[in-house]
């Protein structure tokens, strides 16, 4: 059976139409805060900095299906990830810097799994997800503080669909869209550092709209490391006829920075 058939089984069931029942959850993922204050601190060196950062994001993420998973009954509402749930997950960033610029990568993954029973159909869904962004930056003369960001952000999410008894199918989509924004790092006192960053994408290129902050405060533990806090927020906006409408994470961040 056609994937789009089966979408529109799924949501022609009552139980399935209109925003599905909330799971709030809590969700340790791994990101990265993309340097620290030794970028800011020595922009001039010609040495190679490298920093890799391993980071809990306490995360609501939220989605709402658009026609092409749903053209029977219009889009729904659905809060995606619970703890419980969740699979498996890979997330890791790391950064290279060298005078003025800097490259880094943040990579995503998950895979997501639930599943509830109105009747008389049991309905088994698997999400499996993954963003991968490769991005530079520039410190400009003019700027003390503030990197110019600049960048490519690809988004691929695959939606699986069981119906007991009934059919099974899935749909997959991904997106690759150009990202540009600014990253400021300014020091408060001599162990303390106040972490900004927001970035914009999409501009209709692969999704409509893309927007990407966080803001924090970094703690300099030793030479090498650094202690994070901080608050992330991430939207997407995709077209009515793709997988999802849009796509929204949103918590508080802890992390440690490693640097050599």
């Amino acid at each position: 059976m056609w994937p789009e058939t089966l979408f529109a089984k799924w949501h022609a069931c009552p139980a399935n139409r209109g925003p599905m029942r909330p799971m709030r959850f809590g969700l340790a993922l791994l990101l990265v805060v993309f340097s620290t204050a030794a970028n800011a601190a020595e922009p001039e060196s010609d040495q190679w900095q490298f920093t890799i950062t391993p980071y809990l994001w306490l995360a609501t993420i939220k989605g709402t299906t658009g026609s092409t998973a749903d053209p029977a009954a219009g889009t729904t509402s659905y809060n995606f990830l619970s703890l419980d749930n969740l699979d498996s997950v890979f997330f890791i960033a790391a950064s290279a810097s060298r005078g003025r610029w800097t490259i880094q990568t943040d990579m995503v993954f998950l895979n997501f799994s639930d599943s509830f029973a109105p009747d008389p159909v049991a309905i088994d869904i698997d999400l499996k997800g993954d963003i991968l962004e490769l991005s530079g930056a520039y410190l400009p003369r003019s700027f003390k503080y503030t990197e110019v960001l600049f960048g490519l952000r690809r988004v691929s999410i695959e939606l699986g669909i069981t119906l007991t008894p009934g059919p099974q199918g899935s749909l997959k989509q991904v997106w690759l869209d150009p990202v540009i924004g600014l990253r400021h790092i300014r020091p408060l006192g001599k162990r303390w550092q106040a972490v900004i960053r927001a970035d914009v994408g999409g501009f209709g290129v692969s999704s409509d709209f893309t927007f990407n902050g966080v803001a924090g405060a970094a703690f300099n533990m030793t030479k090498h490391s650094s202690l994070f806090l901080g608050y992330r927020y991430l939207t997407l906006e995709f077209g009515d006829d793709d997988i999802l409408e849009d796509l929204t994470a949103k918590g508080l961040a802890l992390g440690v920075e490693f640097r050599f």
